[in-house]
């Protein structure tokens, strides 16, 4: 199983723009990360998603979390027990 979750982040890195890739627990423990993204940012991205599921209590809805920098955007994502967050450069 640890390959096939190793081979989807190198895809997503592979992805134009793509710059970094950190994937948690809804805890904040970190699971991986690759390119610019750090286990440190496993904690955080996983606080946003929490907090950001509270907006749509009633909904049913997992949001889909978009942090823009000036040079970078950051998409957040969770998914079951799983938190994802990828850095893209803009274009």
């Amino acid at each position: 199983m640890e390959s096939k979750f190793q081979a989807q982040l190198e895809k997503l890195m592979k992805q134009d723009s793509v710059t970094g890739v950190v994937c948690g627990d809804s805890s904040g423990l970190p699971l991986a990360a690759c390119g610019i993204a750090t286990h440190r940012h496993a904690g955080l991205v996983s606080a946003i998603a929490n907090q950001a599921s509270k907006i749509f209590p009633s909904l049913n809805e997992v949001p889909i979390i978009c942090i823009e920098g000036e040079k970078t955007n950051l998409l957040i994502r969770s998914e079951d027990k799983m938190v994802l967050g990828i850095f893209k450069t803009k274009v």
